[in-house]
């Protein structure tokens, strides 16, 4: 009686650890947004080439950016909240665009139903201003940028 007792408990516990870690794997999944992109962008004053990129959470406001055809990854962190629930219609990016030159600003997530921002760079400030002796041109007297959001590729 004891030994049946004991495997209908082992059975049941390994069958509620194995959903749990079904469910923490879908979640896990969820949290991944891809997008592509057509053009050249910058976050900061790093420079990141056209193509398809993956965003996978990894932290409350923290996201790995990983290029889908090299591989190539970086950590970007949206300090600042922006808009408010329900606002978000669908799972986009947005770019700051000054003339032919763009940044990353702010990800917009449906299922979280949240926006980050990124706080704007030093380079970024110095393109707006039309300061920045290699870009200065590319800001085309335009104080203020144009946004151009990129919709989630998720099907």
């Amino acid at each position: 009686m004891k030994s049946q007792s004991f495997r209908l408990f082992a059975a049941a516990f390994v069958l509620g650890l194995s959903l749990v870690f079904a469910s923490a794997a879908s979640v896990k999944a969820q949290d991944k947004i891809s997008f592509d992109i057509p053009f050249e962008f910058h976050i900061g004053k790093d420079k990141l080439a056209a193509g398809r990129y993956q965003f996978t959470k990894i932290g409350e406001k923290s996201f790995s950016l990983r290029n889908a055809e090299t591989g190539n990854s970086r950590i970007v962190v949206f300090t600042a909240p922006t808009g408010k629930k329900g606002e978000v219609s669908a799972e986009s990016i947005v770019f700051n665009r000054y003339g032919k030159t763009y940044f990353l600003n702010s990800l917009y997530d449906l299922r979280g139903n949240f926006g980050r921002q990124i706080l704007e760079t030093g380079y970024e400030k110095k393109i707006r201003r039309g300061t920045s002796e290699n870009d200065s041109q590319l800001a085309e007297k335009k104080k203020m940028p144009e946004q151009v959001s990129v919709n989630s590729n998720r099907r």
